[in-house]
């Protein structure tokens, strides 16, 4: 007895530390502390990460966040790789010989087995990812697609007669046919990406009210949404072009998927169609594509032109019987449409006016009466700047005429005609006010009301030096467009950080391209660097990169590469350009959505 005594009081005392690695931390398993990499890290091969008793609450927090990827990943990857081996090679024949498929075969054995390979990504995508100056075919895409097999998920018909907005709470029979990951991606969809798209209450955000819904009853919608999550949890956090390959990888399965719904759904039920096309077109925005968004958009815009006619507005007054959704579900599908139109830099696919008469909330006008009473609420995507934003899509429409008429000068038989047009929309942008309709959605004595006023004058002020400088020719040096700047910047610091702040690429890029000194261009850089801390669009990153080549070309430096990099590669010479000009040369289409 007193021998067992003696053995269980010689038994080393395992003591609780708070210094071990948050690997460990995140499993609760005891760490030996080894430095730089503890026992378990390194026979497990997962990222060890020690933090100095100095750090801060919330380097804390992303280390833990990171971390909980990791292993998420780690404890999910046969999952990943059996999802994978679904598409197969099967889906990518065309492009792979035998050797290919036996080398990828091998990868498939290696990560099963735990070891990495940086291949394994791009061999992935290679079906899905093209080169920006690169013509992306979506017919191309699909008829490829067409034997790839479905990720295992029931098939479920649309309800013509049920629309799916605000419909029952959303149980899960669907949640229940999905495996950990897609349930992982459409948890993070709906519970963190539907609300950081959203400017609008969420009672008012149609990503969830709409959408979410809709992929219930359409899997094509739902592989949409779930790339789009991919995509965004693929985005570094701090804005580098570094993604997490696993992700990555993940977002174009789920692209495929959706793509080859679509080819097989496009003649029918165009609505959803085009639900899923305008999905796919925000989750390429967001990724920071800069061609296949485009692409997708044209489908969206030829579907339309296909079922109503070349006026877009009819979708709504013949809603009835030429759509199986309800006026709401209809009015959203459009003005997503319209929103993604108006904010690229390539002019609309219909004329702005059809675009007001749309989203006009005139109750007199009887034309769109169907649609009035959803036209009061505060659109999750324009939220009150509304007008603006369309007046913002003319100046584009505008600027293009001008630069097609080339030489634009007073000799030019449109001459008077364009600049008239200018003018007006000059004094349009003067005279604009928010809608009072809509500000009522928010108390005035909210924060929310103030910043919602203040994003309104924020936007009136960066288009009015978008036109002042591009169609009306004021050099940005002058004391106008600088007494501009300034109240444009003043505000900047009012959104950011806000809910609002996702609005904030198209004013950014204009305070950005406007600036004139180092010091000027040095505080937008901050205001860059600061949004992509928490924002994680890359279409941020590319309105940024643009700004950059403009201040190329202010300081002399006359070279660019087409394809964006700062390589002599392909290079061309700027003279004289402006950011249009900089844009189609690096053959760019670029969103500002």
């Amino acid at each position: 007895m007193n021998s067992l005594k003696n053995k269980v009081s010689k038994a080393p005392v395992r003591k609780h530390s708070r210094t071990g690695c948050i690997t460990c931390k995140v499993r609760k398993k005891r760490c030996s502390e080894d430095k730089p990499v503890c026992s378990d890290c390194k026979r497990l091969g997962f990222t060890c990460v020690y933090l100095r008793k100095s750090a801060d609450k919330d380097v804390l927090q992303q280390c833990k966040e990171q971390v909980e990827k990791e292993l998420f990943l780690q404890k999910n990857r046969k999952k990943f790789i059996a999802g994978f081996e679904e598409l197969g090679v099967n889906a990518r024949s065309h492009i792979l010989d035998d050797k290919a498929e036996d080398e990828e075969v091998q990868v498939h054995k290696e990560w099963e087995d735990e070891e990495e390979d940086e291949d394994e990504e791009e061999a992935l995508s290679d079906e899905f990812e093209a080169e920006p100056s690169v013509s992306w075919d979506l017919d191309w895409q699909l008829k490829q697609l067409s034997e790839a097999p479905f990720m295992p998920l029931e098939e479920e018909s649309v309800s013509v007669s049920q629309s799916p907005y605000l419909s029952q709470p959303l149980s899960d029979p669907i949640t229940l046919q999905l495996d950990p990951v897609g349930i992982h991606l459409y948890n993070y969809y709906r519970d963190h990406l539907a609300k950081i798209i959203s400017i609008a209450p969420v009672k008012q955000n149609y990503y969830l009210q709409v959408f979410l819904p809709m992929a219930h009853k359409h899997r094509g919608i739902l592989y949409g949404l779930m790339a789009w999550s991919a995509h965004h949890l693929s985005i570094s956090q701090e804005g580098s072009e570094t993604r997490d390959r696993n992700y990555y990888a993940l977002a174009n399965r789920y692209t495929l998927e959706s793509l080859r719904c679509l080819r097989s759904e496009m003649e029918h039920n165009f609505l959803w169609s085009l639900a899923q096309l305008l999905i796919l077109c925000g989750a390429e925005i967001c990724q920071g594509d800069v061609a296949k968004w485009k692409v997708l958009l044209k489908y969206g815009a030829d579907l339309i032109e296909k079922n109503v006619g070349k006026d877009i507005s009819h979708l709504l007054t013949s809603y009835k019987t030429t759509t199986n959704l309800d006026t709401t579900a209809t009015y959203w599908l459009v003005a997503n449409f319209i929103y993604h139109d108006v904010m690229c830099s390539r002019g609309t696919h219909f004329p702005i006016e059809q675009y007001n008469k749309v989203l006009s909330t005139c109750p007199t006008n009887s034309s769109i009466s169907p649609a009035v009473g959803v036209n009061r609420h505060v659109d999750p995507l324009h939220g009150i700047n509304r007008p603006i934003l369309l007046i913002t899509g003319d100046i584009t429409n505008l600027t293009r005429k001008m630069k097609s008429a080339a030489p634009f000068d007073k000799n030019h038989p449109r001459f008077r005609e364009y600049m008239s047009k200018a003018y007006e929309l000059q004094t349009q942008l003067y005279q604009i006010v928010p809608d009072g309709q809509e500000l009522e959605v928010y108390e005035e004595s909210s924060v929310m009301y103030t910043l919602c006023l203040e994003l309104f004058q924020l936007m009136k002020l960066a288009s009015l030096m978008h036109l002042k400088t591009t169609c009306l020719g004021h050099s940005k040096h002058s004391i106008e467009i600088q007494h501009l700047w300034l109240e444009l910047f003043s505000k900047l610091d009012l959104i950011l950080g806000s809910k609002l702040e996702g609005c904030l690429c198209f004013p950014m890029f204009i305070c950005g391209i406007n600036a004139t000194d180092r010091e000027q261009k040095r505080d937008i850089e901050v205001r860059f660097s600061d949004i992509a801390k928490r924002y994680k669009c890359y279409n941020f990153q590319r309105a940024r990169t643009i700004m950059r080549k403009v201040w190329q070309q202010d300081d002399g430096d006359i070279e660019i590469a087409s394809n964006g990099s700062m390589s002599d590669v392909g290079s061309i010479e700027l003279g004289d350009m402006d950011w249009y000009d900089i844009v189609d040369a690096m053959g760019w289409d670029i969103s500002f959505a």
